[in-house]
């Protein structure tokens, strides 16, 4: 049967006619998502990717080092219908797999925690080296279960060990280096977009501007558009100070279009003053008058009391 609707009913009388419907007009209806298809690079236990997954974009792929680390990851995020586990060398197989046995790890631990059971989350994951991966290296992974697909985003947190100021901040440290592979990784599966994640000195401290300025001309010479800003994640509404340096790098159709998000929050001080007490701050914006007016309430009080002790 023919026509327009898509739903037919039948009456009392026997007629066959449409199934009444909310007819919404072309220009109004909500356009449809396209699936995002992502590649996570040093993933961890998964807390980047679990961000990503809950924006709605697809991780299909990540890769990570730690066997400890990937093992958190896909008992967690790893697809409940089948996840390809794969390895750069013999010796990442051998550390992977005495891993699980010191776990206990038996069949069907992979997506065990994952709640969507639909087959959503990663299909691949590849244990070694970021140094020593690439493009066919991952999609001969996703190959393993016929995942092969076109890659949309490449993002990730390289280590930061040899920047922060938690370290002994090394130039010379070769983990520097793997910001470049990251972009490298991002170039060879045809990305249109990456995300870089890494601690504030790589960007603002003029020691490591060699390598950043080589990170922004590998992207660039790969055809991507750079911008990079530090970001407070307590502007954003988490209850906690954490800068970090975001780089991102679109090209092809997705070129020009990303702009940092406004922040939500405003923050206040550095967290602890010298007399240990804990400043305010993750206020919303509609907070930052009234957190004022206190401020100078304060002040007030302060020089009341000091002139009655005179």
């Amino acid at each position: 049967m023919n026509g327009d609707f898509s739903v037919w009913e039948r009456t009392e009388s026997g007629l066959v006619v449409p199934a009444p419907q909310i007819l919404v007009p072309k220009h109004m209806r909500e356009p449809e998502r396209p699936i995002i298809r992502a590649v996570d690079l040093f993933c961890g236990c998964g807390g980047f990717s679990l961000g990503m997954q809950q924006a709605g974009i697809d991780v299909v792929a990540a890769v990570e080092w730690e066997p400890n680390a990937a093992v958190t990851y896909l008992a967690n995020l790893g697809s409940a219908r089948g996840c390809a586990v794969s390895y750069v060398g013999d010796g990442d197989r051998g550390r992977f797999a005495k891993t699980l046995k010191k776990l206990k790890l038996t069949d069907g631990w992979i997506g065990q925690h994952n709640p969507d059971k639909s087959g959503s989350g990663c299909r691949a994951m590849i244990i070694g080296d970021v140094a020593q991966v690439d493009a066919e290296t991952i999609q001969e992974a996703l190959g393993a279960l016929n995942c092969r697909t076109p890659i949309d985003l490449v993002f990730g947190g390289p280590p930061c060990q040899g920047f922060s100021r938690a370290g002994k901040q090394d130039p010379t440290d070769a983990r520097n280096n793997l910001v470049l592979e990251f972009v490298r990784i991002a170039d060879d599966l045809g990305a249109d977009t990456f995300v870089m994640e890494n601690v504030p000195p790589l960007m603002t401290e003029s020691k490591f501007r060699p390598l950043f300025n080589a990170l922004v001309k590998r992207a660039n010479d790969a055809g991507f558009d750079v911008v990079a800003n530090v970001l407070d994640a307590a502007n954003y509404g988490v209850p906690q100070r954490r800068r970090r340096t975001f780089v991102v790098g679109t090209r092809g159709k997705a070129e020009g279009r990303f702009q940092f998000p406004i922040p939500t929050h405003w923050c206040f001080g550095s967290g602890a003053t010298s007399s240990g007490k804990r400043r305010r701050w993750n206020m919303e914006p509609n907070d930052q008058a009234r957190e004022l007016k206190r401020k100078a309430l304060r002040k007030e009080q302060r020089k009341a009391r000091k002139r009655g002790r005179k």
